[in-house]
């Protein structure tokens, strides 16, 4: 039982409540006085207790990076984001060559999360992207959306790409929408020019 802490339910924040846990689940939220000897952990009240994050978008920190395609960074970018309260994440890669990323994806399909946050999987932030908004990615190695590549690079993660982040004015971005989301990944608009137009097709595309 942890009590005395605010506790950040969906629509309010709690002054006064208890959050019961059995078996590593929730069981309940309440706010009535609690009669038990269970094992408790009460905190004074300007503590506040939220549900972990989920950071769907972190390249890197502590000193390490997604891309470093090392076993022991992404040890310690999990250990570091759960001290900051973020308790699962999508490793995120850069653009970069094919080389270099087909060996972050194969060292990401190997790890399985250590006592820190949980790596739920890959948001692949390039290649697809467009050169002329690349931003801090490497223009150089940035690509067309190529299905057969990506299809590939799935395979290698382990089937851990749950996340691509595509430029959709790009030559067969559309067609590459339409597969890619049709496999359950999510697909996103980003370092784009694509116009108004451009944006609508590929919503409708996926």
């Amino acid at each position: 039982i942890i009590s005395g802490a605010q506790v950040y339910a969906q629509d309010e924040i709690l002054q006064d409540a208890a959050v019961m846990i059995k078996k590593e689940k929730i069981e309940a939220v309440v706010t009535s006085q609690i009669n038990t000897d269970s094992f408790a952990f009460t905190f004074p009240n300007n503590f506040h207790l939220l549900p972990g994050f989920i950071d769907v978008h972190v390249h890197g920190l502590a000193g390490c990076d997604v891309m470093d395609a090392d076993i022991g960074s992404l040890d310690l970018m999990s250990k570091t984001l759960a001290e900051e309260g973020t308790t699962s994440f999508l490793a995120t890669t850069m653009t970069s060559s094919i080389a270099h990323i087909e060996k972050t994806l194969s060292v990401i399909e190997s790890y399985s999360s250590s006592a820190g946050a949980t790596l739920l999987g890959v948001h692949l932030e390039g290649p697809f992207i467009s050169k002329a908004y690349a931003g801090a990615q490497l223009a150089k190695h940035a690509i067309f959306p190529d299905v057969t590549l990506f299809n590939r690079w799935q395979r290698m993660s382990g089937n851990r790409i749950q996340l691509v982040t595509v430029a959709p004015e790009l030559p067969d971005a559309l067609h590459f929408i339409e597969e890619v989301s049709r496999t359950g990944v999510v697909v996103s608009v980003g370092h784009t020019s694509a116009n108004a137009n451009e944006t609508q097709a590929a919503i409708e595309a996926g």
